[in-house]
């Protein structure tokens, strides 16, 4: 699916738990696939946050976490 937000357009594959950040120009690339353990719910008006484990010590997991800006629209997939 494509979620558009204020700021830019990120395609996620809830399936495999991934997801990037495409280019604004249609020149440039996109940026790399990133995998996620969980992402909020996403809704029209408010901001998707994604949880990337960065590192575990233990019984204990350290997440990186991305916020876009609020959502605009979403194109869910076709298929």
């Amino acid at each position: 699916m494509l979620i558009h937000t204020t700021n830019g357009v990120y395609e996620v594959r809830e399936a495999d738990r991934r997801y990037r950040r495409l280019p604004d120009l249609p020149t440039g690339l996109p940026d790399s696939w990133r995998g996620f353990e969980r992402m909020t719910p996403i809704r029209t008006g408010a901001p998707v946050v994604f949880f990337v484990s960065r590192s575990e010590h233990g019984r204990v997991l350290h997440f990186d976490v991305v916020r876009t800006s609020p959502v605009t629209h979403v194109l869910a997939d076709s298929a």
